[in-house]
């Protein structure tokens, strides 16, 4: 929770997972596995963090957790497809007025944020740190 409302955040390291499509069909909505399947090969496992990161942020700025929550929220996962929130299911608190955004923080990495608040202004900095 910020003071211009609750946020939540997930960032993932983008990496190989060789059951991924198991994953999906256990945690995914069937509209989300079936967009999946339907990317190209070479898309699949960045639409799946995709898919997963939005879920997660969403669900984390809710306060539900992802325990029975990621097969009840459908997000937007193709690359580059505008982030959004597509559905809903059960009693989720404040349903309408949610927004996703998502970024790569650093090479390899895939992150998204949900919040609420429409007057949020988002911006994006690299802050290059000192190797020791």
């Amino acid at each position: 929770m910020t003071q211009d409302g609750p946020i939540g955040v997930d960032v993932e390291h983008l990496r190989p997972i060789p059951n991924f499509e198991a994953i999906a069909s256990r945690f995914f909505s069937p509209r989300e596995t079936e967009v999946l399947r339907s990317l190209p090969a070479e898309s699949r496992m960045e639409g799946f963090f995709a898919c997963w990161t939005r879920k997660e942020a969403f669900l984390k700025a809710t306060g539900e957790g992802i325990g029975e929550g990621l097969a009840r929220v459908e997000v937007t996962l193709a690359p580059r497809e505008e982030p959004q929130v597509l559905h809903l299911a059960g009693d989720f608190r404040n349903r309408t007025g949610w927004q996703l955004r998502s970024f790569s923080p650093a090479p390899e990495y895939l992150a998204a944020i949900a919040f609420k608040n429409r007057n949020v202004s988002l911006s994006q900095r690299r802050i290059h740190a000192p190797l020791y």
